[in-house]
């Protein structure tokens, strides 16, 4: 039996059979956590905690199951949720497309961390990830482009 990534985070591994991890599915989301009360708002405090572990991912000091058990037991944040801001934020230092959208303020939120913690170099490989995701949105049959997210960009590619 062989194994696949999983269509929907495209990081966990599953067996041919399955349709999507246990994150993804959408009557497993917090299973493997535990239920807890979550928060349908992602504030500043549950998107630094996704930065920092997903540092600690994107790095290879923890593994993603990890990082999401750590935001998620720290503010209560939906699995789910954690989940893809996590994955983004490994993606953000890749340069990579990532297919989950973050809100404006939290994708400005990080890139600036980036830039503040990193330099000029992380930082606009993170914003080639930016635009990718744009794109990538843009794409989709009922999307559009966040034409503020277009402008930072070009003000700060830029400079």
């Amino acid at each position: 039996m062989s194994c696949k990534k999983c269509p929907k985070c495209e990081l966990n591994y599953i067996q041919d059979s399955e349709e999507f991890c246990s994150f993804c599915k959408p009557d497993n989301l917090n299973n493997s956590i535990g239920k807890s009360k979550t928060n349908s708002t992602i504030n500043e405090s549950m998107i630094s905690s996704c930065y920092e572990y997903g540092k600690r991912y994107a790095f290879g000091e923890i593994s993603i199951t990890e990082a999401v058990a750590k935001v998620v037991s720290l503010t209560k944040m939906n699995a789910s949720s954690a989940q893809a801001s996590i994955v983004n934020v490994k993606y953000l230092f890749e340069g990579k497309r990532y297919t989950r959208t973050m809100s404006e303020f939290q994708t400005k939120w990080m890139l600036e961390k980036i830039k503040e913690e990193y330099g000029c170099e992380a930082f606009y490989i993170a914003l080639t990830s930016v635009e990718k995701h744009l794109d990538y949105y843009e794409s989709l049959p009922n999307g559009g482009r966040n034409k503020e997210l277009s402008e930072y960009i070009c003000i700060n590619k830029r400079k």
